[in-house]
């Protein structure tokens, strides 16, 4: 048996990924990324927004 119980991935996109955790909050999680030549920090924060942006979108309700 598995004494580590796993948060289920309800989002996997390119930079990010989001689990549930027991109590139904929601932890997105940075992929690892490379920082090298020609890295444009601005880009990747625009496509890390856009994905956090997209699996918010479908996990959680609006409150009215």
């Amino acid at each position: 048996m598995n004494k580590w119980k796993r948060n289920p991935r309800v989002f996997n996109g390119e930079y990010i990924t989001v689990t549930r955790r027991d109590d139904g909050s929601l932890r997105p999680n940075f992929k690892p990324i490379k920082t090298g030549r020609g890295f444009d920090v601005v880009r990747y924060a625009m496509a890390v927004s856009n994905e956090l942006l997209w699996a918010l979108d479908g996990l959680v309700e609006e409150s009215e």
